[in-house]
């Protein structure tokens, strides 16, 4: 999940007020706006501007951090979000953001860390929660992986990203009658999803289920037809059901 301006935290900072100086403020605000205006180096430089005047602006170091991501300077926009979590270590969305950061980074020990925290905060967050799952992949974790979206599903029912991602563990895993069930899930919740719809097809015919196979890629065929990045695929997946349908009548 990619962080972008429009996730930039603008809140309210925890330590008091007086603590931050009036001409801080305003570089803050005019940073806020220019965030919100997608002038992203404005916004940085207003930003950095209030840390000089108050270099325990928590809330600078957060939405600078955040910029800094969007602009793929990953060394800096940790440093300002730990800089951010030294000052206060209960924000949840601080967290998550260095969460992603650390993630990005590769640092996948220290974005488990803080992903954890994170929820400890704010237990109920689905879109922590599937960054976690994700990094959990990404750490060669699989069965936290696998249970964590298992615990966005029963916090959301309807969510088809959860049932994608756990379908393709469950594809790496060998594992495809799990993968299927979890592929048509997300079908179910998303007809149109052409991800889905793709694996689903490879799994049934992985699982030798044919006829399945079939049905699932011509549904895919259906979908993914006259979308350019889906050509090649289309073109693979007529010629699968054309041979599948040779071979049934041979036997």
């Amino acid at each position: 999940m990619v962080l972008t301006m429009s996730m930039v935290v603008v809140c309210a900072a925890k330590i008091a007020r007086a603590q931050i100086p009036d001409t801080a403020k305003v570089h803050f605000n005019a940073g806020v706006e220019a965030s919100q205006a997608k002038k992203i180096d404005v916004a940085i430089t207003q930003y950095e501007a209030a840390i000089k005047l108050a270099p325990n602006y928590r809330d600078a170091h957060i939405n600078l951090g955040a910029l800094y991501f969007d602009k793929g300077d990953m060394a800096k926009a940790s440093e300002h979000l730990q800089a951010a979590l030294k000052l206060d270590s209960t924000s949840a969305m601080a967290w998550k953001t260095f969460g992603q950061i650390e993630e990005k980074r590769k640092q996948y020990s220290s974005a488990l860390e803080a992903y954890e925290k994170s929820l400890k905060l704010d237990s109920a967050n689905v879109s922590t929660m599937m960054m976690l799952a994700s990094a959990y992949k990404d750490a060669n974790q699989s069965a936290k992986s696998v249970s964590q979206y298992q615990a966005v599903i029963r916090l959301d029912a309807a969510n088809y990203m959860a049932y994608y991602n756990l379908g393709n563990l469950y594809r790496d895993q060998k594992n495809n009658s799990e993968a299927i069930k979890a592929y048509q899930k997300a079908v179910e919740i998303k007809p149109d999803y052409i991800n889905a719809l793709y694996n689903l097809a490879i799994s049934k015919q992985l699982a030798e289920d044919y006829e399945g196979a079939i049905a699932a890629y011509q549904a895919f065929v259906d979908k993914a037809t006259g979308k350019s990045k889906w050509s090649k695929q289309v073109e693979e997946a007529r010629g699968i059901i054309k041979s599948i349908r040779e071979w049934l009548e041979s036997q």
